[in-house]
């Protein structure tokens, strides 16, 4: 049986991967690992396998207009609240002394 990948189950396994990274960055590098690690959590929710577990134990779906509330929200709250350039910034300059000792 052939499977078919759509375009939005490849925007959702990049944008999952991303606000992976995002958590991780927050939870690592920020003032606010707690943070962090709720970033990581609802970006779980961007992962198809997870999201059908979900449905399976509670019997609820969350639908793409929920996915895309999420979305706004992670990006709005770590480019604002999460302080994500800033932390980006503190990471490479982290990386780059550990280059040149």
């Amino acid at each position: 049986m052939k499977k078919e990948i759509s375009i939005l189950t490849v925007l959702e396994a990049l944008l999952s991967i991303a606000f992976v990274f995002v958590g991780l960055i927050n939870l690592i590098w920020g003032n606010d690992q707690f943070f962090g690690l709720f970033i990581i959590v609802i970006a779980l929710v961007f992962i198809t396998p997870f999201r059908r577990w979900i449905k399976k134990i509670t019997g609820i779906w969350i639908a793409i207009w929920l996915r895309i509330l999420i979305a706004l929200f992670i990006v709005w709250s770590s480019m604002g609240v999460g302080e994500l350039p800033e932390k980006i910034d503190l990471m490479i300059e982290f990386f780059n002394k550990k280059q040149t000792n």
